[in-house]
């Protein structure tokens, strides 16, 4: 995954509605205090001085002109335009692999412009220099066409900013996809049912956990027919997702959390609320429930955030499972991009998605996991790429009739992990917080050869 930063101006007329504007006596903007700048550009350091502050802004702001803000363009997708026929079967101890040869892969992309006071309000418009190179769409998704260098310009208003793509196609290439589990293994078991959800679901893409999901009024009906409850058996295992918190923004959809014990909650650290947020969950007996934000920890160095509730919730708000250390044992040796296990993941606007896994590792004082847009034909269709607001959103398995979250969002191919180990419990130990349950995995043969 290669990733492009390019820095973009974003007018001052489109900032939400929550933000206040400071303006001078000649009509221009004023600059905001380091207090306000700091809450209006969630600047990572508490401690940033003053000084550095008018260093900020002495490049960010102009009387009267636009807000700092960001365009990337990121490879998301190698694409493979046809087959010509299947090579191989193999069967592993607990998956059938096939190899077909495509031709050619090419090269595809997604723009995303990011206008973080409030994605939802932001309307952008992209264009592509020579659609004989590639086309881009309405959302920003760039698909190759032909060799070649092509210009992708990302507007808002008056302003835009223009990044060159070289699209590029390949020879003949293997590739090599999982195509089923071997039942009695773990990989059958967290395949099979939401494969079997999305055959079911029979390309409807039923996506919307919530029929009705109001944030102002905060009335929330769960929609039973959506393929994500039929995956787990019902809605029960989904009442730990909250439907809504404060935050950094006071927007509701856009600061996630997931309950892991009855007084813990998981997130991304880079968008994580405020001591003294609230956050509300739908039990399974329809009843809302709020708590508040009693403190705050970060997992290790990376983007995994743990959330202490000043009081633990009830049965009726069930908690997610995490994996356990040993996790890989239970799958055969393979390599890692061949993993394809399907991952469901929940976005801001508490729409279901599948990606799927790739691997966890730990390095520095940091653990992330990873998820990515699927080879397999049933799954590629309830992809969507992660966007501006969907940070913390979980990514999670699904076993049986219960969730095990794996990670949340920090970018549109990995997150901060959570998993059972010593980072993770060293944070839950900082809080004091209950300890979140180990999904129990011991039934299933541990099929991992030793490593070459």
């Amino acid at each position: 995954m290669k990733t492009l930063l390019l820095w973009i101006l974003l007018p001052s007329l489109l900032l939400a509605q929550n933000r206040t504007i400071m303006v001078n006596s000649s009509g221009a903007m004023a600059a905001p205090t380091a207090a306000q700048f700091k809450e209006q550009n969630d600047l990572a350091s508490e401690s940033e001085t003053q000084a550095a502050l008018d260093t900020k802004l002495e490049t960010v702001i102009t009387p009267g002109g636009p807000f700092f803000e960001h365009f990337t363009v990121t490879e998301w997708q190698v694409s493979y335009r046809g087959t010509t026929g299947l090579v191989t079967t193999v069967n592993t101890t607990d998956a059938v692999l096939e190899t077909y040869t495509v031709n050619p892969s090419v090269t595809d992309y997604q723009a995303i412009a990011t206008y973080e006071r409030n994605p939802d309000e932001s309307v952008y418009s992209y264009a592509s220099s020579d659609v004989g190179r590639a086309t881009v769409d309405l959302t920003g998704a760039v698909q190759y066409v032909s060799d070649g260098i092509v210009d992708i310009t990302v507007s808002l208003g008056s302003y835009s900013k223009t990044h060159s793509l070289n699209m590029s196609s390949g020879n003949t290439y293997n590739v090599t996809n999982i195509v089923a589990g071997v039942t009695t293994y773990l990989r059958y078991d967290l395949t099979e049912p939401v494969d079997a959800a999305l055959v079911a679901d029979a390309g409807a893409n039923d996506d919307e956990l919530f029929d009705t999901k109001d944030w102002g009024t905060h009335t929330y009906v769960r929609n039973v027919s959506s393929w994500a409850y039929t995956a787990t058996g019902g809605t029960d295992a989904w009442s730990g997702l909250a439907v809504w918190a404060t935050g950094k923004t006071g927007i509701g959809p856009s600061i996630r959390g997931t309950l892991i014990s009855p007084d813990l909650v998981a997130c991304a650290w880079h968008n994580r609320p405020a001591i003294g947020s609230e956050y509300k969950w739908l039990g399974t007996d329809n009843i809302l429930y709020t708590r508040t934000v009693l403190n705050v920890v970060r997992v290790g160095t990376g983007d995994g955030c743990l959330l202490r509730l000043d009081t633990p919730l009830p049965a009726a708000v069930q908690p997610l499972k995490i994996l356990p250390a040993n996790y890989t044992s239970y799958f055969h040796f393979i390599p890692e991009d061949h993993w394809q296990i399907p991952l469901v993941v929940v976005n801001k606007q508490l729409q279901a998605m599948v990606a799927d896994f790739t691997s966890i590792s730990s390095s520095n004082n940091n653990i992330i996991a990873g998820a990515v847009k699927s080879a397999l034909s049933n799954r590629e269709p309830y992809y969507e790429l992660p966007i501006g607001g969907d940070s913390g959103s979980p990514v999670m398995m699904v076993l049986g009739n219960e969730l095990i979250l794996i990670l949340t969002w920090h970018t549109p191919s990995y997150g901060g992990a959570f998993i059972d180990g010593e980072l993770f419990n060293a944070a839950v130990s900082t809080l004091g917080a209950t300890p979140p349950t180990v999904i129990d995995l011991s039934s299933y043969p541990q099929s991992r050869p030793a490593a070459p």
